[in-house]
Order: C-alpha cells, then sequence, then structure tokens
C-alpha cells in the first residue's frame, strides 16, 4: 500500500483548558520587563510547575479545539496530517507534547496577553530558543528545513501570525509559495508574508458553518477532507478560495465595540449580583445587545474567573 501523503498543519492553542492553571502560571501576574526577559522568565515558571502535566491535544477545549479534535482523529483518511500547535505560553509544540496549563496569549485584550506585536514577535523567537517539552522543531523555520517537501498549512489569528511572522516568512524561503500557505481571517498588514496567507472572510461562514471563532480551522478542515482542492499545490489555495467566496455576499455584521476583560468582568459581576443563576449565554447576548464585542470562549472564560471571584469575596 502506497504511503498518504504527508502535511504539517500548525494550529493556534485555545484559551479555555480542561484544568485551570496554577497561579504562576498565569502571564497576567508575571512582572513586567523586557519581553526576552519576561519569556525567559515565564520559561523558568513553566519548568517549576507544579501542577499535573497533560498532553496538549487533550488540554484544550471549546468550538475551535473541537474541529482540531477532529481533525487529530483523523478527519481525511487520505492525508497523513501532522498537527502541530502555535502555543503563546510553550511556542511550537507537537500536540503530543506534555505540558503543564497556563494562562498565556497574544491575544491584546487578554490580561494575561504577551503585549503589543514587537513584543509578541520577541516573545515567540525566545521561546523558540528553549528546548521546551517533548521532542521536534521549535521553529517554523526548523521544521520547514527538517521537512523541505512536505506542504505546511499555518491555521491562525491575526494577531498569532504577527507574533509568528518573521518565523513564517523565514519557512516561505525554505518551502515557497507552493508548499506553504496562511489560513487568517482578520489579518490586517500582510507585508513580507503575501506569498503566503489567504485572506478569508466571513464570506465563507456561510460554506463552512459554525462560529466565526474557528472560521479559520473549519476552513482547513474543509481543505484536508477535500471539499476545496489544492492542499498539494498551495500556491493555487488563495485562487480556490477567493473563488468561492465571490459565491457569496459580504455578511453584513453590526459594528461593535471592543472591551477589556477589566470592562467585561465587571458587567457580568453586576449583572450576577441581581441574578446570581443567570448563565453566561444570556449575559452574553445581553453584552453584545448593549454594544459591545466579545468572542464566545473568551466572554465564558471571563464569565469562570468573575464566578471564582464571587466566592472568594
Amino acid at each position: 500500500m502506497a504511503a498518504r501523503p504527508r502535511l504539517n498543519l500548525i494550529v493556534t492553542c485555545a484559551e479555555r483548558k480542561v484544568n485551570e492553571p496554577e497561579p504562576n502560571l498565569m502571564l497576567g501576574r508575571l512582572a513586567e520587563a523586557k519581553p526576552r526577559t519576561r519569556a525567559r522568565r515565564w520559561i523558568r515558571r513553566l519548568q517549576a510547575g507544579v501542577c499535573a502535566r497533560v498532553l496538549a491535544r487533550d488540554l484544550y477545549k471549546g468550538n475551535h479545539w473541537h474541529v482540531v479534535r477532529s481533525i487529530i482523529d483523523g478527519a481525511s483518511s487520505k492525508i497523513d496530517v501532522r498537527v502541530w500547535v502555535a502555543s503563546a505560553g510553550y511556542g511550537l509544540i507537537s500536540v503530543d507534547a506534555s505540558i503543564r496549563p497556563y494562562a498565556a496569549t497574544f491575544s491584546p485584550r487578554s490580561s494575561d496577553s504577551v503585549g503589543g506585536s514587537l513584543e509578541c514577535r520577541e516573545w515567540w523567537e525566545t521561546l523558540a530558543s528553549w528546548r521546551g517539552p517533548g521532542k521536534g522543531p521549535r521553529s517554523l523555520r526548523t521544521l520547514a528545513k527538517r521537512d523541505r517537501k512536505i506542504p505546511m498549512l499555518i491555521v491562525a489569528s491575526g494577531t498569532y501570525v504577527n507574533a509568528m511572522a518573521n518565523d513564517i516568512a523565514a519557512a516561505g524561503k525554505i518551502l515557497t509559495a507552493k508548499r506553504l500557505a496562511v489560513i487568517s481571517a482578520g489579518v490586517h498588514s500582510i507585508g513580507a508574508l503575501e506569498p503566503y496567507v489567504v485572506p478569508v472572510d466571513s464570506r465563507l461562514q456561510k460554506l463552512v458553518k459554525g462560529q466565526m471563532q474557528s472560521l479559520n480551522v473549519r476552513i482547513a478542515h474543509r481543505v484536508l477532507t477535500g471539499r476545496i482542492r489544492s492542499w498539494r499545490d498551495l500556491s493555487r489555495l488563495r485562487a480556490n478560495l477567493a473563488a468561492r467566496m465571490n459565491e457569496f455576499q459580504p455578511a453584513h455584521r453590526k459594528q461593535r465595540r471592543k472591551a477589556l476583560d477589566s470592562r467585561i468582568v465587571a458587567f457580568i459581576r453586576k449583572e450576577r449580583s441581581k441574578n446570581s443563576k443567570v448563565g453566561h449565554s444570556v449575559l452574553l447576548r445581553r453584552f453584545r445587545r448593549a454594544g459591545f464585542a466579545c468572542e464566545q470562549e473568551r466572554f465564558h472564560s471571563l464569565f469562570q474567573r468573575a464566578a471564582r471571584m464571587r466566592q472568594r469575596s
């Protein structure tokens, strides 16, 4: 029997975890410092952590990770998909790496955010210089050098693409646009990544269904199961997805204001002081009707944080 063609798939981690992290492994509790200095301090905390380790594939949860798990568990029988996680806490890791629960993200609106654009890039590069958990490459460039003939598909939000931008560009020089593509809804500044980025948007939600937050990985799932062609030649993927988007009218969405974590938690605590039994889904709808924007998984995480604060008070 002929060997199945291989693909390296890089997906982002998920904010929601099966197990809560210990306080020391919440980035918001690590004092501010220069990015590389702070990253090295963070690495020491990861190494000194006491909570039990979990396989990366089993640690994350939520809508985005549900789709990732379907890919890991063999959504396509025709392709040997090797899945890697782009983690703000650990860097590039295999889904089989054993890691501790943590709270760290490249999203700028989180209290556990790495920081701004330049800070995120330096952070990613510093994590890549660490040996890290498990075996395997610690950067996209190293992975590309090892698997020069294997296509690499990166599925990430704009903030994670920005954090990995230099690494993606370095991998692209090795693989070329034929073997490297980045699926990213909401990416704003492409620059040197133009040959590789597939700038998808909300129109494809009508094709792949599901929540906007999992749009990127749902598109990848559709590509890998053969319903969108050209994963073998990733340079053709942009044209194919653009053609599919043109089949749909742009989605009309209400413009909502962004909110900091502290603003959302305050809203949740105020509403629950009126009715302690109200659930997070109801509160999210109220929050959005008030004119604010928040992803479902982020709101759920902050809802849990507000609940813990209520228990301690």
